[in-house]
């Protein structure tokens, strides 16, 4: 009977989490989640400039092509 009662304690007993792996794991979550959010964040600014590089480019381009236009026309 004695052994019975010890084993329907054990049962019982949820196994905590200790202190430390709930700081670890608090530490990793936010390191993660940093990292993610400065990635995103970065993306976003690398495209964007991209972006208006690539709209320039094909703006100067555009211009320098119908001057030569103009002045293949011109002769």
């Amino acid at each position: 009977m004695m052994r019975s009662s010890s084993i329907d304690k054990k049962e019982k007993v949820k196994r905590r989490i200790s202190l430390r792996i709930k700081w670890l794991l608090f530490i990793c979550t936010s390191v993660f989640l940093a990292i993610v959010v400065s990635v995103s964040i970065m993306g976003v600014k690398v495209t964007s400039i991209f972006k208006e590089d690539s709209t320039s480019i094909n703006e100067s381009s555009a211009q320098n092509a119908a001057a030569q236009i103009d002045l293949s026309m011109a002769t």
